[in-house]
């Protein structure tokens, strides 16, 4: 891949939410690496004076509650600034991803030079949908970081808004799944699901996206 995307999954140091993180370590966590995909899962925690590093995770300084992932997103956004990526992608510790087919959908919208992309929410035309995974381009990452992160509330509602303003309006990726859509399969196109079943976990494919029809 010619391009380089760092994903950052949110998640907390709460203990229900180490079992999602072990079930993204058993599925598509270590198929990121050959597509050019650095994931890391990004937790908060006020007993760090500075960003941590810990194998997979990322602690960085702040709250870890879920009313507070704007001001994570917004440390995440300056903790990446230091480092070489054409894209961040955001998402959850239950979105079901598919290595490959990201790396396909950020190449394809890095050659048209689109800044922030998303399932679009359907009531809000200037914001994606977070658990369905965003990409972000460094110059809409540099407008999140200049946030103020004491903001709260809705990290993607927030972000969409804040960058809409910036005149980066998002592009919708219909590939990123919906809460309660389909999940993605062979048969689909689908690089991400949302709020998935185990059923859908456990059938989990680093598939290669299906060739057109008459192909």
């Amino acid at each position: 891949m010619k391009y380089r995307v760092l994903i950052g999954i949110l998640s907390s140091n709460k203990g229900r939410y180490a079992a999602r993180r072990a079930l993204v370590r058993r599925t598509w966590f270590s198929a990121c690496e050959k597509y050019g995909l650095v994931p890391k899962f990004v937790m908060g925690s006020y007993f760090v004076n500075a960003p941590l590093e810990v194998d997979d995770l990322l602690v960085l300084p702040g709250p870890d509650e879920y009313v507070a992932l704007m001001p994570r997103l917004v440390a995440w956004c300056r903790w990446a600034s230091t480092f070489s990526w054409d894209y961040i992608f955001k998402c959850d510790d239950d979105t079901l991803l598919v290595p490959n087919r990201l790396a396909e959908i950020a190449e394809q919208h890095a050659d048209a030079g689109h800044n922030y992309v998303g399932s679009v929410f359907a009531g809000d035309p200037l914001a994606c949908l977070g658990g369905s995974g965003c990409l972000f381009s460094r110059k809409a990452a540099a407008v999140i970081a200049t946030a103020q992160p004491s903001d709260v509330g809705h990290d993607d509602i927030a972000s969409g808004h804040l960058l809409s303003a910036w005149g980066m309006p998002p592009v919708d990726e219909p590939r990123f799944g919906r809460i309660g859509a389909q999940s993605p399969s062979a048969d689909n196109d689908l690089a991400t699901g949302v709020e998935q079943p185990l059923s859908a976990w456990e059938a989990w494919g680093d598939w290669p996206s299906p060739s057109p029809k008459g192909a």
